[in-house]
């Protein structure tokens, strides 16, 4: 319990075609092993059908958190 789990892109990943993503079967996943907050690369990763992920991870108590990588 209490896992925090981080999804952004890899260094040269080419967001054209690879873009790090998160929808309702990640929730259902990170909801089973006990993750508490997920933590998306903001403006870069995709929240796939976002309503039904975002109230599914309400309602399992995952936190969704967008971050902003310092790219410097």
């Amino acid at each position: 319990a209490g896992l925090v789990v981080a999804k952004a892109a890899k260094p040269g990943q080419d967001m054209r075609f690879d873009r790090p993503a998160i929808g309702p079967a990640t929730v259902e996943l990170l909801a089973e092993i006990g993750a508490a907050m997920i933590g998306v690369e903001a403006g870069v990763a995709l929240i796939l059908e976002r309503d039904r992920t975002l109230e599914l991870a309400r309602s399992k108590n995952v936190t969704i958190y967008g971050y902003a990588e310092n790219r410097g």
